[in-house]
């Protein structure tokens, strides 16, 4: 066990602890780690590879990480980047540690050392104590079995699965009543319309909770299973839509107010016959969400105003409302309690920062904040809840349950089911989960459109189908390939569709823990650039994967511009930047600093990007809006010999010459699919992804 002192600051490695006047705060390994190597070389400069190659050793990751290490060690030491007291940055180079440091070994001191017959008083001590050996004793026994029961509780490999509805209708949300006989739900009846109901997961019968069709969020019992709450905003209202050119066809979406009410009902009289919701508290100029019981009368739930998250707790029997946390500029989700522990957890994110874990403790009132490593985490957690009795909390991503512990520390079980597991919910005694389970079920296809307007799109012919999700189609240059995404084989994967022998196959086996977001062919045809957790990965046809160093974690890949290098967009001290970056070197080129959405150069390397659904030319790193543009809802980029190819939101295809100032309207594909991810101009074709259909039923996952 490794224990050392940074003046009177002690570092326990064992308990992952650093206690400082202050008092104990718990860091990831990962943290403890860097300030252990910092520790013996006290004084000496450390540098960044050897950081990386000591602390993520066969891993790809970026000086970023040790940043945020840094970041993290600084606060629980006291000690700032512009004080540097503690820790010294050093430019480029790497990091010292400044204070002297003690070494302190745990005694091995046996018990009796100092007595002069340890045989003689160990037996009387027993002898005369028996009653408080035995006390010990059974002590730690109940507590080891306790840890087993635990232990065994929280594994969360499933054995078998249980549906529990099998309709046409999308189910989503469930959560268990206090006494593990009922469950609650959403059930859709169009895109946002919905109702709650209730499910005798003994007897199968089904209950209509809200009498009126609205849009209600997850529904949680109170702790006596009396009550049921749940936000409540307008139903959907249908508004038209459309580019303001003559040219755009118009489309219908579902729109929803965002004024989110706490309304409630009487579980009781709602098995009788559906009853009206109560309103427990109205929104104003703020929008409510994720409301949780904490007593049988008081309420917590998020709320949203302007750019400022609240936690805050709702009496219902008095009405009144207190603030319990408040933080700006940061996005509060996935709010849960958990009875037993006495613990309010939520997440806290802001875009492209790590994610940020709060645990409130109702007894002492205090708040402790652990930051998740970005590199095992999601990018974003919705929905969590408290694992059974456990310190851990529960959270899924595609067809995993992941583990969230109060150290940040994250465990992911992959389960054998293909369907994606969404909001799991625990069961109050028995080791079982309610979970939504099915796929988001996307077809990827190709159209043609012809020179004259007068002649509608043509040749729609849908070539990968499958009943899960699939995206991003991208023909390789002057080749018969069509790379693309697509979950086919139980995660996300690029595969490969071949138009000549009408033949798919899969190209990549990345593990579970990889999950590419996007692809993009290079110069050449002959691989494929692959964007997955912030990492670039080099894809040949072959299969063969290379992980590719970059000075920066990577949000986005857009264009291969030849001899090694890609326009991407990268992270920077949590700020997103447009660059030219060059394989070979690992430099890059700062073009743009913002949060562009598509970016793509011309041949005469003119920058255009698409930003807040408009196009902008970007001049020495500053965006000029293209006013001929106006009225186009944009929603994809493409460049090509100097011309630049538009999508809309309303799949309207149009061409715009940069040196003409000449917009000219292609085609229009109407509502035939969604989204436009690659156009081949020689061959007049797109190719697109369609929607078929969403599948969401209720499973009851078993475990072991």
């Amino acid at each position: 066990m490794v224990e050392f002192y940074i003046g009177t600051t002690h570092v326990d490695m064992a308990r992952s602890q650093i206690t400082t006047e202050f008092g104990t705060s718990s860091l990831e390994p990962k943290v403890m780690q860097v300030l252990l190597i910092l520790a013996k070389n006290q004084g000496q400069v450390v540098d960044h590879d050897s950081i990386l190659q000591t602390v993520w050793p066969d891993t790809v990751t970026s000086a970023n990480a040790i940043q945020r290490c840094i970041g993290q060690l600084r606060k629980v030491l006291n000690d700032t980047a512009q004080s540097q007291n503690v820790i010294a940055t050093h430019p480029k180079i790497g990091y010292s540690l400044i204070p002297e440091v003690k070494w302190h070994s745990p005694s091995t001191k046996k018990i009796g050392d100092n007595c002069n017959s340890p045989t003689s008083n160990h037996t009387t001590f027993l002898r005369n104590n028996w009653l408080l050996v035995f006390g010990g004793l059974l002590f730690c026994v109940i507590m080891a079995l306790v840890a087993l029961l635990i232990s065994a509780k929280t594994n969360l490999t499933v054995k078998s699965l249980t549906p529990l509805t099998a309709t046409d209708y999308i189910e989503l949300k469930p959560s268990f009543s206090p006494d593990g006989q009922y469950i609650a739900f959403q059930r859709f009846i169009g895109n946002c319309e919905n109702q709650l109901w209730a499910r005798d997961i003994h007897t199968s019968e089904e209950y209509l909770l809200t009498e009126e069709l609205g849009n209600y969020g997850v529904p949680r019992w109170s702790p006596d299973g009396e009550r049921i709450v749940f936000t409540s905003s307008a139903q959907c209202k249908p508004k038209q839509k459309t580019d303001t050119l003559a040219a755009e066809q118009h489309t219908h979406i579902n729109t929803l107010k965002a004024c989110n009410e706490i309304r409630g009902i009487s579980f009781n009289l709602a098995k009788a016959s559906s009853q009206p919701s109560t309103l427990y508290h109205h929104c104003g100029s703020s929008t409510h969400k994720q409301p949780v019981w904490l007593t049988s009368s008081t309420i917590a739930f998020i709320t949203q105003q302007d750019q400022i998250s609240y936690i805050k707790l709702l009496d219902i029997s008095t009405s009144e409302v207190k603030k319990l946390h408040r933080v700006e500029n940061k996005i509060i989700s996935a709010l849960d309690y958990s009875l037993p522990l006495s613990k309010l957890a939520w997440i806290e994110y802001k875009k492209y920062t790590p994610l940020e874990l709060n645990i409130y403790n109702t007894s002492t009132h205090s708040i402790d904040k652990i930051e998740l490593d970005e590199h095992k985490s999601i990018s974003q957690i919705s929905h969590m809840r408290w694992l059974f009795d456990s310190p851990r909390l529960l959270a899924s991503k595609n067809n995993q349950l992941i583990t969230i512990s109060q150290t940040g520390a994250m465990n992911t079980y992959l389960q054998p089911a293909a369907e994606k597991i969404l909001y799991p919910a625990v069961h109050p005694s028995k080791n079982q989960l309610v979970a939504s389970m099915g796929n988001f079920d996307r077809d990827i296809g190709l159209a043609k459109w012809y020179t004259h307007q007068t002649q509608t799109p043509s040749n729609v012919t849908i070539f990968s189908r499958s009943n899960v999700d699939e995206f991003n189609a991208k023909q390789q240059p002057g080749g018969a390939l069509v790379a693309f995404i697509s979950s086919r084989s139980g995660s996300d994967q690029v595969w490969l569709y071949d138009q000549e022998q009408r033949k798919t196959v899969q190209l990549s086996s990345f593990s579970n823990a990889i999950t590419p977001m996007n692809i993009i062919w290079n110069e050449s045809g002959t691989a494929l650039f692959t964007l997955a957790n912030k990492h670039l990965y080099h894809l040949a046809l072959d299969g063969k994967v290379s992980a590719i160093k970059t000075p920066h974690p990577l949000l986005d890949i857009y264009q291969d511009k030849g001899n090694n290098r890609l326009l991407v967009k990268l992270l920077q001290d949590t700020l997103p930047n447009l660059a030219l970056l060059n394989l070979n070197n690992q430099q890059y080129q700062p073009l743009y600093l913002g949060d562009s959405d598509k970016a793509q150069l011309t041949h005469r390397n003119e920058l255009f990007i698409l930003e807040d659904k408009s196009i902008y030319k970007v001049t020495n790193a500053v965006r000029h809006k293209i006013t001929t543009l106006d009225g186009i809802e944009t929603s994809g980029l493409f460049a090509y010999e100097g011309v630049l190819y538009i999508t809309s939101s309303s799949n309207s295809l149009w061409r715009y010459n940069p040196m003409l100032a000449q917009l000219t309207h292609l085609t229009s594909f109407g509502n035939t699919f969604e989204n436009i991810s690659d156009i081949n101009v020689a061959d007049k074709t797109v190719y697109y992804s369609k929607f078929v259909t969403i599948e969401k039923e209720l499973m009851l996952l078993n475990l072991e």
